[in-house]
């Protein structure tokens, strides 16, 4: 799979400073969810894990599941691959809602993941790309956004997610809905995606890039 130096030095820059930095907001339903300022923005970056019964191949089949998308991606309205190589090294068309009367938000994202088989993880490095495709007067384009997953095998059916993202939503955005957007993105995400992931669909599954 590919994972480049460019990924590995974007996402770094989320993880560098020290636990001390990241701030609880939200410990409920076996989710914990952190935020912390970044000092080139005023939106902050959050940080959110969780603990799921299912296995890793379980994890893989719903993210390979772009029509799933809005069920469990908080405020997803749609999702569709660009590009795709059916082992999460992806470009992604998101469109997301936003409540009234802020402008819905799309963005294009790229995926790409590299799995550790001594580790038991697999890491999906997440950025959005800029001048892929055309905006359209629907939406405001997302054109800054750095994150990543990381699905880490913890036991035979049971499986350990952290989701760590920054974005700049662009256009102007209300200080309440940045505020609780970064805490319930995560939680709200991660809340469904341990319920979805149960279903007879996503189960059984295999994939060669996790032998």
């Amino acid at each position: 799979m590919r994972f480049s130096l460019l990924f590995i030095s974007l996402f770094s820059t989320l993880l560098l400073p020290a636990q001390a930095d990241w701030e609880l907001k939200k410990d409920k339903k076996g989710i914990k969810v952190y935020t912390k300022d970044v000092a080139y923005s005023k939106f902050k970056a959050f940080h959110g894990e969780a603990t799921i019964d299912a296995t890793l191949e379980a994890v893989v089949a719903l993210f390979n599941d772009l029509g799933s998308y809005p069920k469990w991606q908080y405020n997803c309205s749609s999702a569709r691959f660009l590009e795709d190589d059916g082992q999460l090294n992806s470009t992604v068309y998101i469109a997301t809602k936003s409540p009234w009367p802020v402008k819905d938000r799309d963005g294009v994202y790229q995926f790409e993941s590299f799995y550790t088989k001594d580790k038991g993880e697999l890491y999906i490095g997440v950025r959005a790309l800029t001048d892929y495709m055309n905006e359209n007067s629907e939406h405001v384009r997302i054109k800054k956004s750095e994150g990543y997953w990381t699905m880490t095998r913890i036991g035979e059916n049971q499986v350990h997610i952290v989701y760590e993202n920054h974005s700049e939503p662009g256009g102007e955005i209300p200080a309440w809905l940045a505020k609780s957007f970064v805490v319930n993105v995560p939680f709200e995400t991660l809340k469904k995606i341990k319920k979805i992931v149960k279903q007879k669909q996503y189960q059984g599954k295999t994939y060669t890039f996790l032998e």
